[in-house]
């Protein structure tokens, strides 16, 4: 049946024809986002227009011990939160109306008093990573929590090779923890031993990795190293499949003669994909570089009178997003555009917050 004739015999009979967006549709990419955040000890989560600095929504949290975890679910509509002091909790909530879908109380979440991440969402929405520490026995862990069953697997994530371990996933349910000097692909081991994970080691030349990022299909990783003086700044590089990552000194591709100038001392670097995965953003210092993921080519460069952190694309891509620390833990939004280059500045003023120890939660997520 011609499309103009389905038209019209639905409008005869009263129906109504709905569009639905499919991911990476445009119209699903032009679609409304928000930017959470949360600064340490601010007791609230909040979600941003990140086009005006509108405050969508405010959930109250127990931060006051250390910074809490947050994750978003892909579509959007679930919020997960980590938060509390002697009792650690974890929450499922509606991203729209606020109201509880879930909570289970554990010991001993990671207390970080800065920024995180303490907390990882996979990116097929199925598993959340909690980090843990217990202080009385100087014991690190991470427990495993079970999205669709909405509970704690009964044991943590064991069979790790590292304790200091960062994850990157994609949509496919593939996982990989960054460790000092390697990656590990992690897969269960069985659907009836949860606990149980196991993987293949990949070496890399990062000893401390600051960040990672994953393309969304799970083929390439890059992992990021901190800035040192007088040291090479490294990127590892890793293709699926092949035995050990490829490395290069970002010195030499950004350019850099000296040291990053930071007056928060150690300049700590951040970086972010793209949705096409064909640039990539790096954060150091003052510093925001854009990237061309397959030449290693500089195609954009902006430099800030004071420190930017937690850079993060727009789901259409258009649009770098960063943090930009003012005086006495104040704080504006940039919005970089990758096109033209311009930067569009949000005032943060009116949330309330105090940015001086970073912004522990930075998360873009469609709105609900």
């Amino acid at each position: 049946m011609q499309p103009k004739i389905a038209a019209l015999l639905a409008l005869l009979l009263g129906l109504t024809l709905v569009i639905v967006d499919r991911p990476g549709s445009a119209s699903a990419q032009n679609a409304k986002s928000w930017l959470y955040l949360n600064s340490f000890q601010s007791q609230k989560l909040i979600a941003i227009d990140p086009a005006t600095g509108r405050v969508e929504s405010t959930i109250e949290v127990d931060d006051l011990a250390g910074s809490l975890g947050a994750a978003v679910t892909s579509d959007g509509r679930t919020l997960l939160i980590v938060d509390g002091d002697t009792k650690s909790r974890l929450r499922m909530l509606n991203a729209a109306t606020r109201q509880p879908i879930a909570e289970q109380i554990f010991y001993h979440r990671l207390l970080l008093l800065g920024g995180g991440p303490t907390v990882h969402l996979t990116a097929d929405d199925r598993w959340l990573f909690a980090k843990t520490y217990d202080y009385a026995a100087a014991a690190k862990g991470i427990r495993v929590f079970d999205i669709a069953n909405r509970r704690f697997t009964p044991v943590g994530l064991r069979d790790r090779d590292c304790n200091d371990v960062n994850f990157a996933s994609a949509r496919d349910g593939r996982l990989i923890a960054i460790c000092p000097g390697f990656l590990q692909e992690l897969q269960p081991l069985s659907p009836n031993v949860p606990g149980e994970w196991t993987g293949s080691k990949v070496p890399t030349s990062i000893e401390s990795p600051a960040d990672s990022t994953l393309t969304s299909d799970g083929d390439v990783l890059y992992a990021l190293g901190y800035f040192e003086a007088g040291r090479p700044w490294l990127l590892n590089r890793w293709t699926r499949g092949q035995p050990q990552a490829s490395v290069r000194d970002l010195r030499d591709v950004l350019d850099i003669h000296g040291d990053i100038p930071d007056p928060r001392g150690r300049a700590v670097p951040a970086m972010a994909l793209s949705p096409d995965a064909k640039t990539f953003a790096v954060v150091a210092g003052p510093h925001i570089w854009l990237v061309d993921s397959a030449t290693m080519h500089v195609v954009g460069h902006w430099l800030e009178s004071s420190p930017v952190d937690r850079p993060a694309f727009t789901r259409d891509g258009k649009e770098i997003l960063a943090m930009r620390h003012l005086d006495g833990g104040r704080a504006e939004l940039l919005r970089m555009s990758t096109s033209t280059r311009d930067i569009t500045r949000v005032p943060l003023d009116h949330l309330g917050m105090n940015f001086i120890a970073g912004a522990a939660t930075f998360i873009v997520a469609p709105a609900p």
